[in-house]
């Protein structure tokens, strides 16, 4: 199970820090916004993400089965990603807002719902340990997101593809989250 929600939070990484974080601007600017509006889109992403991820924490106590949420997130991006191209453009309307409000929202959701998973699978000891590994590859993925995506917008000459691939692999970490097995059950610091 470690392997299989590692992978879910590599295409996390990928496309929250990596496609978002660094190529969100360039990608209105390239669409001929302002530069100081294409960073506050980014900007309004980052404060948004607190609220979303702390509703997100908040969920991940009322439910046992957290795996459904980082499922129904990372969706939500694959789908948000897709709108993208529909969206950039020289002005900030109102559906370029909703993208922003949306990605916002689940910029870092997934991270309370995966700790949980740690915690109620490997216990209150191991748990986290194994949370710090994941977030390491998370940052893998990251690393990837920020090469690779400006590597293609180079080739082609546009981010379309790049935010096309990222929702491909927002709905492969989906369905990845999805189908990865776990126990409900917490276990105690004995039991690890």
């Amino acid at each position: 199970m470690f392997f299989t929600v590692s992978s879910s939070f590599v295409l996390c990484g990928w496309n929250a820090f990596g496609l978002v974080a660094v190529h969100m601007i360039p990608t209105f600017i390239d669409a001929g916004m302002d530069s100081t509006m294409a960073a506050t889109l980014l900007t309004v992403v980052g404060v948004i993400n607190f609220f979303g991820t702390a509703a997100c924490g908040a969920v991940v106590d009322l439910v046992s089965d957290t795996k459904w949420l980082p499922t129904a997130l990372y969706a939500i991006r694959g789908v948000t990603f897709l709108a993208m191209p529909q969206v950039v453009g020289p002005e900030a309307d109102w559906k370029t807002w909703l993208m922003v409000v949306a990605l916002g929202l689940n910029f870092l959701s997934p991270a309370p719902p995966v700790m949980a998973l740690c915690n109620r699978t490997w216990g209150p000891t191991l748990g986290p340990t194994l949370f710090g590994w994941m977030f390491a590859m998370h940052q893998l993925g990251a690393a990837a997101g920020a090469l690779m995506p400006g590597r293609m917008r180079d080739a082609s000459g546009s981010y379309e593809g790049a935010w096309q691939l990222g929702a491909i692999l927002s709905f492969v970490g989906s369905a990845i989250a999805a189908f990865t097995p776990y126990s409900a059950e917490a276990k105690s610091a004995e039991m690890v």
